[in-house]
């Protein structure tokens, strides 16, 4: 017997098993798949051998639809209106044309005997809707078979209706196509934008962070780990606490600067938040080797206090030599030998 809404193995079975696989499936394609099967099998529970039937009527119905884009659309129409009205007079109403020709003519033709294809009229009528439609210029033709199966064979609505217009369903079933090009391309242009990220990071000589609020560590560079290893998915996990705090101090909505000693080399610690409308999302830390820069610094702290302090004691005989000078202080005879000490000087 056909299976129906109400039976237990259609709720604890087949419903379960359909929407399993369907979720599992990461594309709409796989997705569409999913639904042709299951509505195949769902529709062949009760008589497998009219499943063919269905994909025959389907798939020459399909071939009308194509023929309206390059032959007389008026003669097609006609034809596929024959072939379809007629299948369904073969199985529906065969039997009962004999039986009244027999009893008016008096004749003794043998009746057939035709098992009737469930739901052959729900979806003989479904199907002329979605010709009459592609006659009238409202929809498009449908160049992809396995969609046009879809709507004919969804099972939702294959034994027992409601008929659907193909003018109902067909900007669903394109909106999906369009929506999954689109997250295709986003997809595509993510994966893009994330290699050239990480090939920048990658080729940085500097050590290069990016935390998120609650502090995991969403992706480090190799020099990042070269230079101070954090040796853990979580900031608040590192074992060095400048690079914590500096971290945590960002995380806050404060940039931070701090110099760090590590043996013989000096690293700089700079950490900055990430803004998004306003609020912080995360934060930036960067990691550089100052130890040159901080060795020239000191060098030139030395020569500058050395310099001063050769300077002192001559800048300090030719201050005193200049004042008694100024004062007149020095005889006349004796200002030509102090301005030759401060020559000298």
């Amino acid at each position: 017997c056909a299976m129906v809404f109400s039976n237990l193995i259609f709720l604890y079975l087949f419903l379960p098993v359909c929407l399993i696989f369907y979720f599992l499936c990461q594309n709409i394609r796989a997705k569409n798949a999913v639904l042709i099967v299951f509505s195949l099998i769902f529709y062949a529970w009760g008589e497998p051998v009219y499943v063919l039937l269905m994909l025959g009527v389907s798939a020459a119905n399909w071939a009308f639809g194509l023929l309206m884009e390059r032959l007389n659309k008026k003669a097609v129409l006609v034809c596929a209106i024959v072939f379809d009205l007629g299948c369904l007079a073969v199985f529906k109403y065969a039997g009962f044309l004999v039986e009244n020709l027999n009893a008016l003519a008096g004749l003794s033709l043998p009746v057939p005997k035709i098992a009737l294809p469930i739901g052959i009229s729900f979806y003989t009528f479904q199907i002329l809707s979605y010709i009459v439609d592609v006659y009238r210029g409202s929809v498009g033709v449908q160049h992809s078979y396995p969609r046009f199966l879809l709507y004919v064979s969804l099972f939702p609505q294959l034994i027992a209706g409601p008929i659907l217009r193909y003018s109902e369903i067909a900007p669903l079933l394109h909106r999906i196509s369009e929506q999954n090009h689109e997250i295709d391309q986003q997809i595509a242009e993510l994966t893009r934008s994330r290699k050239e990220f990480s090939l920048i990071t990658e080729n940085m000589s500097e050590g290069f962070l990016l935390v998120d609020m609650r502090g995991h560590i969403l992706t480090e560079n190799r020099s990042a780990a070269t230079l101070m290893p954090v040796e853990a998915d979580n900031i608040a996990r590192c074992p060095e606490q400048q690079l914590r705090q500096a971290a945590q101090q960002a995380l806050s909505g404060q940039r931070c600067e701090r110099l760090l000693q590590r043996g013989e080399r000096t690293l700089s610690i700079m950490a900055s938040p990430v803004l998004a409308s306003g609020q912080v999302t995360g934060a930036v830390v960067l990691t550089m080797d100052v130890t040159e820069r901080e060795q020239r610094e000191k060098l030139r702290r030395e020569f500058s206090a050395n310099v001063s302090h050769e300077l002192k004691t001559p800048l300090t005989s030719i201050s005193g030599f200049a004042e008694l000078m100024s004062q007149g202080l020095v005889p006349p005879e004796k200002v030509k030998e102090f301005s030759s000490d401060i020559c000298r000087e």
